[in-house]
């Protein structure tokens, strides 16, 4: 009861947010440290003024809970801001692909779509898998969209650097305190 209680308190204040501003944010929010520094936001709020960030997780909440028609309802008008990390997956999470069928039907009702910096999320055999002109690389229904820029080189749409190389992290200099670093994926550290 107290838990079906907090998430009705939250999904009411996320959509207060999302009432009182004119861009939304999407991002998705994993255990890897670059999805949890790959949103646009994080980077150029100041531009966007007090918006709302949602995660892919609480976006997919919202539309089954409220529905599609009520997602499109309170969307209208805005401009949303989908990215960045591996959100082109439709194979691989089936969250960010609910997420982008929505922003489908979204820009189909004449909702403004930004894509910044998404791409696959395939870690092993990208090369080889895109390569293969069967694989249908990126949804059609992208076009759609106001802009897209994708953090995959070789596509149909520009590509622009994953927004978190703009982390402040990257502009100090740190000495070397190791011979060697390893840093892995989350998914491959979980395995």
């Amino acid at each position: 009861m107290a838990a079906n209680l907090l998430r009705r308190v939250k999904r009411e204040f996320l959509k207060r947010q999302i009432a009182r501003s004119g861009y939304v944010f999407i991002h998705s929010v994993t255990n890897n440290i670059g999805d949890l520094k790959a949103c646009p936001k994080s980077y150029f709020g100041g531009d966007f003024g007090d918006c709302p960030v949602v995660s892919c997780r609480h976006m997919v909440e919202l539309l089954r809970e409220e529905g599609v028609a009520a997602g499109l309802r309170l969307l209208a008008g805005k401009t949303v801001i989908f990215g960045g990390g591996g959100l082109i997956s439709f194979d691989k999470h089936s969250i960010h692909s609910d997420v982008l069928i929505f922003l489908d039907a979204f820009a189909d009702a004449g909702g403004k779509v930004v894509v910044w910096g998404a791409g696959h999320n395939r870690i092993k055999g990208f090369r080889e898998w895109y390569k293969d002109a069967a694989v249908e690389k990126y949804p059609a229904f992208l076009s759609k969209f106001a802009l897209v820029g994708v953090r995959d080189f070789h596509g149909p749409y520009p590509w622009v650097p994953r927004v978190s190389c703009m982390d402040p992290v990257f502009d100090r200099r740190v000495e070397p305190r190791h011979e060697v670093v390893a840093f892995l994926h989350g998914q491959e550290a979980a395995s």
